[in-house]
């Protein structure tokens, strides 16, 4: 983050708006108080720009707050000094104007993404796009632009432009989930009013700051309008003071008011989506249906940066409520965009959650939901394949219904404006089911009459085994059209996957159904129209992206593999344990790791046994330390020694791909001979072995196993072991490439869910490094560029390729020069675009 970057978070993020309010309300009457628009005194400054940035010491705290007094909070074309001409200062550092759109200058595109993530691309192109339209008389009346901006690299628009596949998408968190939340609140009426009450399920505070901001937005949007008065500006401040109780008193009128304020607003046959939206719209937008929606909130901020930078009359109104707006939006995105710097898959599905949080249900905002998140990534992008993840419904009448209204919804002419589907004519789309997992959290039937023991993961292996079948009920009996899926709809279920925190949720839990669903055929020609051809369903596994260590992941895309018997076609989504940097990942933690004792003793015999299998040598004593590991947890598990043997464990945990009875004794020893269990010849073999079966029933049956294998252990690490992690590292990649199994994978959800801190350090470099390295004798995995829930993470696909792009022409080696040249760059990219559509699970015959 630069220091323009960390200022600009100090004024439009981090300042308490109650303080704003009480100190530039008081100008009214005193005058004497410098405002905060003006520029925070050196004190208050500090303390503020302390909040998220730490450590920075006083005296640089000082020169950072003179820079910004001295240079960003001045224009260059007038003596008004006001925080409004820091997001315009940024702008015209990041931004062109071309062909109606704005775009980022692609040598900034990094620190474009950098600060836009923190206060929205909204705020620098309405400033930029105004000071154009205030001060240089030039004609501004296109607002349906992309969500998100794309740079001026021609070179790379090329490569893209020739088509990408999306195959990593899940449909719900790739809409535009604050935006669509954000204009739900703001214009809920009095009907509406269940939605602002769930902000207080998140934060009572958050309610009062919402509450603010639909007042402000309000009274701005009447004075754009010039229909404000003495007594609406009044009533803001009376708001803008309020405490809690006071601003739900004055709740109803202010309902009203924006209900009188949607007159006249655009509305799709009789649904208001923002009163900010008003007739008419450009021919130009019209044509762009698909934005649309974004019109009115952009449109109202580039007016309000208008009538500053131009010095209207009426800018004295809106400094104080445009700069409380600004705030309560800015703070409300933490909510619902993972931003905030705070790593770890619990915390994005705490944020992903809250995806559609404050959509009514059956409004407009509802609908609208599902169709921009598909819309908006494929008409803006030249988007030629689009896999969508949706998930499984436990009866095939449900899946059936809900994928019906998915094609209503997604093919809906109302939205569309009249004007041509333009994804009947350029995109090929399918679904993805992916079934979610959950912790185990249940060992036995709590029942007077019955202590039946539970298998490990019980209640989710019997939820999704009732997908599983009514999945495979409806493509045997209705997946009859080509691209036209089920029964008379536009697009198939073309696959399965698995996605949700991998902790307590092991690969061992789908594999039954997953080597069960690889049966299933799934019809892709009309029948009556051309030969049959029976495909089966695509295979993909979120795995390897969050784990106790990266053995841990390591281990989890072995049993991905192993048990699920991947091979040819399948694909892993993230596999980041695959390509991070070992001694960097460990150094982080200071080379010791926390992790339950059962996990540490799987990992402890799966190493010794992968030493085995890739023949790498025993560096510093290494075998010995883990056989001790071994022995420590085993007996602090086990209790008792069943046996000893390193062989019997692993081969128990060979079986663990099978499927286990619900309630099997320790003498049931019968493997039924069907798909559902692994046909893999070695644990064929570990079936035979009386030991290994025993350690299997405690693993799953015994409580006493389960609740001391969840004991949390610490374990340190010494430089030897690293150096053996990274060589079966790249062994499992040798390997990967040898039964071309590809990999998904998904730069900012990575950077922003994993340690990776850069661009230029993803492992799909380590993946595939074809054209980018002379000479390489790595295998090449076969990789993919997605986006995951490109609406928690504020990207799209074409920004995806760019950042990666921007982030390697960058890179500079030891001598100072650039290590990668950017025609080997883009050639790399065009190769990697060019796999992802070889590795989609869309019939492109």
């Amino acid at each position: 983050m630069t220091n323009i970057d960390a200022v600009l978070q100090t004024y439009f993020v981090d300042l308490d708006i109650n303080s704003v309010v009480e100190s530039e309300s008081k100008i009214d009457k005193h005058n004497s108080i410098r405002p905060f628009y003006k520029g925070l005194e050196e004190s208050c400054f500090q303390d503020n720009f302390l909040k998220h940035n730490s450590m920075y010491g006083t005296d640089v705290i000082s020169a950072v707050h003179t820079m910004a007094k001295d240079y960003w909070l001045k224009s260059n074309e007038s003596n008004n000094v006001h925080i409004f001409n820091i997001p315009l200062v940024a702008a015209e550092n990041f931004l062109l104007w071309q062909k109606d759109e704005p775009v980022c200058k692609y040598n900034d595109y990094l620190s474009w993404n950098d600060i836009s993530s923190i206060v929205g691309e909204d705020l620098f192109t309405t400033a930029f796009l105004a000071s154009k339209a205030a001060r240089h008389n030039q004609k501004i009346d296109s607002f349906a632009w992309k969500p998100h901006i794309t740079s001026d690299n021609t070179e790379l628009s090329t490569v893209l432009n020739q088509g990408l596949s999306e195959l990593h998408f899940h449909l719900y968190g790739s809409s535009l989930c604050f935006y669509l939340n954000w204009l739900a609140l703001m214009n809920a009426t009095a009907e509406e009013a269940k939605i602002r009450q769930s902000l207080f399920d998140i934060s009572n505070e958050m309610y009062g700051i919402v509450e603010k901001a639909r007042a402000s937005r309000l009274y701005l949007f009447k004075v754009i309008q010039n229909q404000d008065t003495d007594k609406d500006r009044r009533k803001l401040y009376q708001i803008l003071k309020s405490d809690k109780a006071s601003i739900n008193m004055s709740s109803r009128e202010l309902c009203a008011g924006i209900s009188a304020a949607k007159f006249d607003a655009f509305n799709y046959k009789g649904k208001y989506v923002d009163y900010a939206l008003r007739n008419p719209i450009t021919s130009q937008d019209i044509k762009r249906y698909y934005n649309v929606p974004l019109i009115g909130e952009r449109k109202l901020l580039f007016e309000l940066f208008k009538r500053i930078y131009s010095e209207s009359e009426s800018a004295s109104k809106i400094f104080l409520p445009f700069h409380v707006y600004l705030l309560a939006k800015n703070k409300f995105s933490r909510f619902l965009l993972q931003n905030d710097g705070i790593k770890g898959f619990s915390h994005f599905s705490e944020i992903e959650r809250r995806k559609s949080t404050f959509i009514p249900e059956r409004s407009i905002y509802e609908k609208l939901f599902t169709f921009m998140a598909i819309h908006c990534t494929a008409c803006n992008q030249p988007i030629t394949n689009l896999e969508m993840r949706i998930s499984p419904k436990n009866c095939h009448q449900n899946q059936a219904q809900a994928i019906k209204e998915f094609g209503e919804i997604i093919n809906s002419e109302v939205f569309r404006l009249n004007q041509p589907n333009l994804l009947e004519s350029k995109v090929k789309a399918g679904y993805i089911l992916h079934f979610i997992k959950r912790p185990d959290n249940k060992t036995t039937k709590s029942s007077s009459q019955d202590c039946t023991i539970y298998c490990r993961n019980q209640n989710l292996r019997e939820k999704i085994a009732k997908q599983a079948a009514s999945l495979a009920w409806l493509i045997r009996t209705n997946n009859r059209s080509v691209k036209g899926g089920i029964s008379a709809e536009k697009y198939p279920i073309i696959g399965i996957d698995a996605a949700s925190s991998e902790f307590g949720c092991r690969p061992e839990v789908f594999a039954p159904i997953f080597r069960w669903l690889k049966q299933i055929p799934r019809r892709t020609t009309l029948d009556y129209l051309y030969p049959k051809r029976d495909l089966q369903l695509g295979r993909t596994f979120h795995v390897g992206e969050d784990y106790y260590s990266i053995v841990d992941g390591l281990r989890a895309i072995d049993e991905c593999i192993t048990f699920l018997n991947f091979g040819n076609g399948d694909r892993l989504g993230h596999a980041v344990a695959l390509g991070i940097t070992p001694y960097g990942y460990y150094k982080t933690r200071n080379f010791r790791i926390v992790i339950p004792r059962q996990d540490l003793l799987d990992n402890a015999v799966w190493l010794i046994k992968k030493m085995d299998h890739y023949s790498i040598p025993d560096k510093g004593g290494i075998k010995l330390r883990l056989k001790n590991i071994f022995r420590e947890q085993y007996l602090a598990i086990y209790n008792k020694k069943i046996s000893d043997s390193i062989d019997d464990y692993y081969d128990a945990w060979l079986l663990r791909g099978d499927k286990p009875s619900p309630n099997m004794t320790s003498n049931e020893y019968i493997w039924k001979k069907n798909i559902r269990n692994n046909a893999d010849p070695a644990t064929n073999i570990a079936r035979q072995n009386e030991a290994a079966l025993e350690i299997y029933w405690k693993y799953h049956y015994d409580p006493q196993v389960r609740n001391k294998g969840n004991q949390i252990t610490e374990q340190a690490l010494e430089n030897s072991d690293i150096d053996i992690i990274a060589s079966i590292q790249e062994k499992m990649r040798e390997e990967i490439a040898k039964k071309k199994i590809a990999i998904e994978t998904n730069p900012t959800s990575n950077l922003r869910i994993t340690d990776l801190d850069r661009y230029s350090k993803h492992p799909v470099l380590r993946f595939y490094n074809r054209d980018l390295v002379p000479n390489s004798t790595s295998y090449q995995i076969n990789v993919s560029i997605n986006t995951d829930d490109q609406g928690v993470f504020a990207t799209s696909l074409e920004k995806e390729y760019t950042l990666l792009a921007c982030a390697l022409e960058k890179k500079r080696n030891e001598d100072g020069l650039p290590t990668y040249s950017a025609k080997d760059i883009y050639k790399w990219l065009d190769n990697i675009r060019k796999c992802a559509e070889m590795n989609s699970f869309i019939d492109n015959s």
